[in-house]
């Protein structure tokens, strides 16, 4: 299986850490992040790319989607400051080919008293789903 989960992974993590240096990152979808600023990056689906199928017996590229959530919690900025990432999340991963094919926000319905609300002292949290569609090989990245 071709996979480049860790490299897409590190080069979002430094092109946000870059302008965000506080901003807390996981390579898994987290309910509930402990900090202000959270971003998640996951693959959510790799398949062998059906076109690029061959005799060798090799996979040879793979279709991938790229998930990533961000979450602010900061009272007064929160949306500003997530779409603010989702900007440097999306022209990053267009020098890697990928394109977005969703972005939206997702209501956090299941926050109760916890992290968010201690945080802000409101229970407010902002959150943007974004998905990204590419397709590499072993090392590059192509456009569809």
């Amino acid at each position: 299986m071709i996979d480049c989960e860790n490299y897409i992974y590190t080069q979002l993590r430094n092109a946000v850490k870059a302008e965000y240096p506080d901003a807390d990152f996981s390579s898994v979808y987290v309910n509930e992040p402990m900090s202000a600023l959270h971003v998640s990056v996951e693959m959510r689906s790799n398949s062998e790319a059906w076109n690029t199928i061959d005799s060798s017996g090799k996979e040879v590229c793979a279709d991938m989607m790229i998930e990533v959530n961000v979450y602010s919690t900061k009272p007064n900025t929160a949306k500003t400051e997530v779409k603010g990432v989702i900007q440097i999340i999306s022209n990053t991963m267009k020098t890697m080919n990928f394109v977005r094919v969703f972005c939206s926000p997702v209501p956090n319905l299941d926050r109760g008293d916890r992290s968010a609300k201690s945080n802000n002292n409101s229970g407010a949290v902002y959150r943007l789903l974004a998905q990204f569609e590419g397709t590499a090989d072993e090392t590059h990245f192509y456009r569809r």
